[in-house]
């Protein structure tokens, strides 16, 4: 088990510190759209959707990474007030309740949305652009998995320490 979550745990850091350098696509594609358009007075179509695409992509697939660091929103006036085996009870509770149930319907939801997305070749309809809509709906999928995934390895420890009062 301990080999799986430490299989998580390196999956999501990889796909974090590769999707950092999204960030650096976004502001080259910025960087381009502000010279062209008030140096050169010829504004592009693509470059502020591109950013916008690559911005979704971005932070979908950082969901896990963020998981794994405890960046998500939690509420932390209630866990400073329990033990910290109190507060892996708290973490295993939420998380059946709230966290896999939710995450395993978005999956499913944003899945199926993927699939008719390759299937029907959507393409944007807000931009005269219109680019490809597939990738980064698989984006999303993915990074919703990834972050599932990262959810189960947290609450499996959680679960261990909860139970035995040991990390793992």
């Amino acid at each position: 088990m301990r080999q799986v979550i430490r299989c998580i745990d390196k999956l999501n850091d990889k796909v974090g510190m590769t999707v950092r350098w999204l960030a650096v696509g976004m502001i080259l594609s910025t960087s381009y759209e502000v010279i062209a358009r008030y140096f050169f007075n010829a504004p592009t179509v693509w470059a502020h959707q591109t950013v916008m695409i690559l911005g979704g992509v971005y932070l979908a697939l950082s969901w896990g990474w963020i998981h794994k660091r405890h960046g998500h929103v939690n509420i932390d006036i209630l866990l400073k007030l329990l033990s910290p085996r109190g507060q892996a009870i708290m973490n295993v509770v939420c998380g059946l309740l709230f966290l896999f149930p939710l995450l395993g319907l978005l999956i499913y939801v944003s899945g199926e949305w993927m699939v008719e997305s390759w299937v029907m070749h959507e393409k944007w309809r807000v931009s005269i652009w219109r680019p490809v809509m597939g990738p980064s709906r698989t984006a999303l999928t993915v990074g919703l998995a990834l972050f599932f995934l990262q959810g189960a390895a947290e609450f499996v420890r959680d679960l261990h320490f909860a139970i035995r009062g040991e990390k793992i």
